[in-house]
């Protein structure tokens, strides 16, 4: 027969589990704060009785927890000790264009920074204790802007992304900020929109890959990029058409729509190929990305150029296709850390508090000569 326990018994329980709640928690902040550190023995349980002015069972109930917990471990015969710090554990939304895409042309983005990106996120966010919430937009607008509601409904503790467009969309991106959740762009930023971003240095890779190849011996660039449609876009071209105006070199922008997602861009191939002259010239062609370049390879070998008299440059992954050149360029994004930064940042605030960090982070250029030419 279980035994009735009285009024006042219950409530002394009642009293002894609120205090037993709030010396866990008051312990749990002195080992979060280092006042108790790692490796450290905690006061005696005679010592926290009186700072408390509780009895031993409450002192005694709250180690007991925290040993529970992780926090504190006991050592046979000798006193508490704290075993580690942990903090609460933080729930960051990131908002990806895609994983790959339909029909991969020499592998999609997602090889070339999607990926990487998505990595340094991952591998940062866990040695950290974060928890990720991916959301992805499949290049479609309606989608982003449903992703960035949904990770605001969720109350995650901060934001990454990677916006499809400069100007569309910015309504949605403001919404989250002027709710007080952290947003950290990455990739590109946007010029209308005040919040934190961690971006590659696209102007200065975009002038030293251009200098690199005048240096090579080519006097004439072509270079083949969509319209602009965000920073990345405008960055880039800023740094060639600037490199070129600077350098004093012989070149032409060939400006392609861009494709349909999952297609080949097979318009930049007719385009550079009508651009072309019949007598071959030493000619460097420099693409915004792998795709075109690979276009733009193409479209020589069609008009009858033997590609092992001229370069070929492009940000990220050279295609694989391009296997007989006279020199390669390729201009290297520091994608693993502009993921693993873009955590810190919601994790830990900004480095100066108030304030949106802004980091362009240094790229750095892969080059491959050939000097085997006939």
């Amino acid at each position: 027969m279980t035994e009735q326990k009285t009024p006042e018994q219950v409530q002394t329980r009642r009293e002894r589990g609120a205090k037993h709640k709030l010396i866990k928690d008051a312990l749990r902040e002195a080992i979060i704060s280092g006042e108790f550190k790692t490796g450290e023995p905690i006061p005696s349980q005679n010592e926290l009785k009186q700072r408390f002015g509780v009895c031993h069972n409450t002192v005694r109930e709250a180690i007991a927890s925290l040993v529970h917990e992780g926090l504190l471990s006991r050592k046979q015969g000798r006193r508490t000790f704290v075993t580690q710090k942990r903090v609460p554990c933080a729930v960051i939304g990131v908002v990806l264009p895609h994983l790959h895409l339909a029909n991969p042309v020499d592998g999609s983005l997602s090889y070339e920074v999607i990926a990487p990106l998505l990595t340094g996120i991952e591998n940062e966010s866990r040695e950290r204790g974060g928890v990720l919430v991916l959301r992805l937009d499949n290049d479609d607008l309606e989608t982003e802007k449903r992703n960035l509601e949904d990770l605001m409904a969720q109350g995650v503790d901060g934001i990454i992304a990677f916006a499809l467009h400069e100007k569309k969309n910015l309504a949605a991106y403001e919404k989250v900020i002027n709710s007080g959740m952290p947003l950290v762009l990455i990739d590109r930023y946007m010029p209308r929109l005040n919040t934190h971003y961690v971006v590659s240095n696209n102007y200065q890779g975009a002038y030293d890959a251009v200098a690199k190849l005048q240096e090579l011996g080519y006097d004439r660039l072509v270079y083949i990029t969509y319209p602009p449609a965000c920073s990345t876009d405008t960055d880039r071209l800023m740094g060639v058409h600037n490199a070129v105006r600077i350098l004093r070199l012989n070149s032409v922008t060939v400006t392609i729509s861009k494709y349909p997602q999952g297609e080949v861009p097979g318009g930049a191939s007719g385009i550079i190929e009508e651009w072309l002259p019949q007598k071959q010239t030493s000619t460097a062609f420099f693409a915004i990305n792998s795709d075109v370049l690979l276009g733009a390879y193409e479209a020589i070998l069609q008009a009858g150029w033997d590609p092992r008299k001229a370069a070929f440059a492009c940000f990220d992954d050279l295609p694989k296709n391009i296997q007989r050149a006279g020199a390669t360029v390729r201009v290297v994004q520091p994608l693993d850390k502009i993921g693993r930064e873009s955590v810190r940042i919601i994790m830990e605030g900004p480095s100066e508090p108030d304030t949106f960090e802004h980091l362009v982070l240094p790229t750095t250029l892969d080059v491959m000569v050939n000097n085997n030419l006939p």
